[in-house]
C-alpha cells in the first residue's frame, strides 16, 4: 500500500493449511460495504441499480463472516502437542 510519494509498505501474514476462510471474510465485509452503500444512495434517491434482498444478503454475509471468524479464531489457537491419538 502507498505510504506516501515513492514510499510503499508492504505486509504479509501466513495462513495454515490456507486462507480461504479469512478470503471469505473479507469478502462478506465487502459485500456488506457494498449494501450499506446501495442503502444509502437509494434512501438518497432512486438507485438504477437492481438490488439484492437485503435480507438474504444479510443472512449470507452474516453466515459467512460467522464462519471466516471462527475459523480465524481457531487457526490463531495454539495447537496442543503430545495429545494422544489412538
Amino acid at each position: 500500500m502507498a505510504a506516501g510519494p515513492a514510499s510503499f509498505c508492504c505486509h504479509m501474514f501466513w495462513c495454515e493449511p490456507n486462507a480461504a476462510s479469512l478470503s471469505e471474510a473479507v469478502q462478506a465485509a465487502c459485500m456488506l460495504r457494498y449494501q450499506k452503500c446501495l442503502d444509502a444512495r437509494s434512501q438518497a434517491s432512486t438507485s438504477c441499480l437492481p438490488a439484492p434482498p437485503a435480507e438474504s444478503v444479510a443472512r449470507r454475509v452474516g453466515w459467512t463472516v460467522r464462519r471466516g471468524v471462527q475459523s480465524l479464531w481457531g487457526s490463531l489457537k495454539p495447537k496442543r502437542l503430545g495429545a494422544h491419538t489412538p
